[in-house]
């Protein structure tokens, strides 16, 4: 499977369900993470044409969430603290998931997989919002150091989007850092 394909995938399977499901809407109106779920769909949506593995321990000792054919992905969900209507406010820094993020890119470069790639998901934002965007550039600044062949998608999504007055907005971003990693 190539990144477009996996990319086609997410915003065919795994966003209609994020902006339809009532469970995700509570997380997402408490800023509670959901990583765990989001593994689960994904292996469902990638399970058809591809023998999965989770939590796979690669060269360096450490776990990769899922791993299929010459796949590495990692996983997040970053919560912001940014005020919207219908989320519960807390005061909890993004610099902390984005850490995480970053993190987890360094991780995927120990790999030996050829095809790389974190999704991610960032709730409550949307791609507009200024603060955030200083996030991200921070993102594909510290994956540009890696590798600038890289390549980023992403798409706003709403959770409960078709009940008006309780939208949440999300971003999902898919993004695939390929060999040339190792320094």
């Amino acid at each position: 499977m190539d990144f477009e394909e996996i990319w086609d995938k997410i915003v065919e399977c795994l966003i209609p369900k994020l902006e339809k499901n009532e469970g995700l809407y509570i997380f997402a109106r408490r800023r509670a993470k959901f990583e765990g779920w989001l593994k689960v769909e994904l292996c469902e949506m990638l399970y058809k044409n591809n023998d999965i593995s989770v939590e796979t321990v690669v060269n360096n000792g450490k776990r990769i969430d899922i791993t299929f054919t010459d796949w590495a992905v990692e996983i997040k969900t970053a919560n912001t603290s940014y005020k919207y209507e219908n989320v519960e406010w807390v005061n909890e820094s993004l610099s902390y998931n984005v850490k995480s993020i970053i993190k987890d890119i360094e991780k995927l470069k120990e790999t030996n997989y050829n095809n790389k790639g974190i999704l991610f998901i960032v709730f409550p934002c949307e791609t507009n919002n200024k603060y955030w965007k200083k996030h991200i550039e921070k993102i594909k600044k510290h994956i540009e150091k890696i590798n600038k062949q890289f390549e980023l998608n992403f798409k706003d999504f709403k959770f409960q989007k078709d009940i008006p007055g309780k939208e949440i907005p999300g971003i999902v971003y898919f993004v695939k850092i390929s060999n040339p990693m190792k320094m």
